[in-house]
């Protein structure tokens, strides 16, 4: 049986970096995108400040305006989605082994 290297970055930058970044070099604001690509300036600006993912939908859109491949854009939020489930994960191990380091210690 093949075993696989994967490589976990410890951080993934949202891809509403990439957004914002792409923005600037065109020189677009926030609002004429929003307007261009047809969904609210709300949903943007929620995107480039990370508090809303890039659904497949909105990729798609995206693709139109920013001619960057949608697949770029899902495979970025999927990253990013799994580190930040890969991270949690992580805590919760390290959580529960300190806890029960502590349960170990008050029985003797």
């Amino acid at each position: 049986m093949a075993t696989r290297n994967e490589y976990f970055p410890q951080t993934v930058h949202h891809p509403g970096e990439t957004l914002k970044e792409k923005l600037e070099e065109m020189q677009m604001s926030q609002t004429e995108f929003s307007i261009r690509v047809g969904i609210s300036e709300q949903i943007i600006f929620s995107i480039v400040n990370a508090k809303s993912a890039i659904t497949d939908e909105i990729a798609i859109l995206f693709e139109d305006i920013l001619q960057i491949p949608a697949h770029f854009w899902t495979n970025s939020q999927r990253s990013y989605d799994k580190c930040l489930e890969t991270n949690k994960s992580k805590n919760i191990k390290q959580t529960r082994k300190r806890a029960i380091l502590i349960l170990d210690e008050n029985k003797h």
